[in-house]
């Protein structure tokens, strides 16, 4: 009952227990349309029929979704059943690695092909998965069902067949390895000014192992290990240890500084692929007179927001250039003149924090190192009169700039809150108060919450300055009326989370009562259409006056 529309129900009858049936008279047009079902994709509609004597008719196949049917006297079909064949969706998560997957099925039209290339199979046939990945880089684990608790070893598995909508696991595992700290005449590296004490690996399924390379005794760094097994989607990190004033260049760019803590410097790589004979060489060079620079940009910890609308990624709140390139690190020789580092931040982001970090060394007096434009200016007077060498780190903080922590001076508004006389929104000033009363659940003089008053716009505004709190929340839900009055708001931009199904940008929670309008409705059309129709009755009853007057001149010249 709930595919069949269009019924006259004069000359039909619906069953209460029997849901699927539906009696219907000769000549009635109907409507079967399927229903959408979730994890079921539609394929077709097969249409059986007998006539008024028993006999079945050919099949109807049809691939639309809605058709439309007529029982007709001519044809005497007394019986129509309809079967609808759909296919079930296939879903697969790949773990451990990187890689796709193919279905395979034997399909006897291009509709069923289709679906199959989008992961759907016929639930009356069997079918094989294939999976799709990088056999250089990656070997194949097995295969999850994770709707029927099956696995399978075999990168291809056949003879599947579903009912239902079912749940994959492909799980793989990175090629594995040596990463080798010896050039190929097997020496080691040259560690005399740097030390790379130990490796740590994070797999893709986080699992963590921890290598120790070497130890110290009598003040001497005494290897202990040159190699270490990775594995590709690894992240590797390595803890070094440098002598003071000294750098270390890497002889891979995939090698990248993370961080400097407690006298030690991690530097990190993801490893992407497996090197052609199984061995990656790490040797690194730990260089003399060259101040290495690193910028460490991030939020500060209250704008480290989980899944932010701007990921929390400081690429979105500014950069840094140096030598007319954005850079995260550089070298600059020892006896640079000066080093000159230009911030550029966007709009809706401020700065919070400059902290320049030499070793134990930190300097947060911003203005001993910072120009009038706000850029980073290491002179060679501040490098020598503070000893500088070697490492520097320069940490960056971020923070959002939020309409929410704007200062108002205002408390109220022009108008009353009533519909007849709704609070004016006349700037943005007036909108931030707005939004910190609504979500607030303030409540105005006369005892109404400012969440259920009316609110009109009286000009445009531009919001793009700042970012943006959506006005109701999921305690204070926006429950007034607010009529935008033929004007708009542009540059809404929100940064932090919200729930998306609530939160649509200017407005957030709204309640079932909440009232938008556009733009008043103008009245003087109805006032138009209501003079012509007073004109056109007046000019009715003149004219009947007149046709009276005539009738009875005419009657009395027949009298006279």
């Amino acid at each position: 009952q709930d595919m069949v529309s269009g019924v006259d129900y004069t000359n039909s009858w619906f069953y209460p227990t029997s849901k699927y049936y539906i009696e219907v008279a000769f000549n009635t047009n109907i409507y079967i349309k399927a229903p959408k079902i979730n994890g079921y994709k539609f394929y077709k509609f097969i249409i059986k029929q007998r006539d008024i004597n028993g006999n079945a008719l050919e099949d109807v196949v049809t691939f639309s979704e809605e058709v439309p049917w007529s029982t007709n006297e001519l044809d005497n079909i007394v019986e129509c059943e309809v079967q609808i064949i759909y296919f079930a969706q296939i879903d697969v998560v790949v773990f451990g690695g990187e890689g796709t997957f193919r279905v395979e099925q034997e399909s006897a039209d291009s509709q069923a092909m289709m679906l199959n290339s989008e992961n759907y199979v016929d639930t009356t046939k069997r079918f094989k998965l294939v999976a799709v990945y990088d056999e250089n880089n990656f070997d194949f684990v097995r295969w999850n069902n994770i709707t029927s608790g099956q696995s399978w070893w075999s990168k291809e598995w056949d003879g599947l067949q579903v009912r239902a909508r079912t749940t994959l696991i492909l799980n793989l595992q990175g090629r594995t390895f040596t990463m080798s700290f010896e050039n190929p005449n097997g020496q080691l590296y040259d560690f005399t000014f740097g030390q790379v004490l130990n490796v740590i690996t994070t797999s893709s399924d986080n699992n963590v192992k921890a290598y120790r390379l070497g130890y110290y005794s009598a003040g001497k760094f005494i290897p202990t290990t040159n190699t270490v097994d990775v594995s590709v989607g690894d992240r590797v990190t390595l803890a070094v240890s440098i002598d003071y004033g000294f750098v270390a260049i890497w002889n891979n760019d995939a090698i990248t500084f993370s961080n400097y803590t407690d006298g030690i410097y991690y530097f990190d790589m993801n490893i992407t692929d497996c090197p052609p004979d199984a061995v990656l060489r790490i040797l690194p060079e730990f260089k003399n007179e060259i101040l290495s620079v690193y910028l460490d940009r991030d939020f500060v910890e209250k704008d480290k927001v989980k899944d932010a609308i701007d990921f929390n990624s400081v690429s979105m709140a500014g950069s840094a250039t140096f030598g007319g390139r954005k850079v995260n690190s550089f070298t600059v020789n020892s006896a640079v003149e000066s080093i000159n580092v230009k911030l550029t931040t966007n709009a809706r982001y401020k700065i919070s924090s400059i902290v320049v970090k030499n070793y134990d060394k930190v300097f947060a007096n911003v203005e001993a190192f910072t120009t009038d434009k706000g850029d980073i200016l290491l002179s060679r007077k501040f490098l020598d009169d503070n000893n500088i060498v070697g490492t520097i780190q320069i940490v960056i903080r971020y923070e959002r700039i939020l309409w929410e922590d704007h200062l108002v001076t205002q408390t109220s508004f022009k108008g009353k809150g009533t519909d007849e006389d709704p609070y004016q929104i006349s700037s943005v000033e007036d909108l931030v108060l707005m939004m910190r009363l609504c979500n607030s659940g303030a409540f105005a003089s006369g005892g109404k919450q400012y969440r259920s008053a009316s609110y009109i716009l009286m000009k445009d505004l531009d919001l793009s300055e700042k970012f943006w709190t959506p006005i109701g929340t999921i305690m204070y839900s926006f429950n007034g009326s607010f009529d935008f009055n033929k004007h708009r708001v542009k540059g809404v931009f929100n940064a932090l989370i919200y729930d998306t199904v609530s939160y649509g940008g200017l407005f957030g929670v709204l309640s079932p009562n909440a009232v938008f309008v556009e733009a008043k409705t103008e009245k003087w059309y109805i006032y138009l259409i209501i003079g012509i129709v007073a004109f056109l009755v007046i000019v009715i009853v003149i004219l009947i006056i007149l046709a009276k007057r005539r009738k009875k001149r005419r009657e009395k010249l027949a009298t006279a």
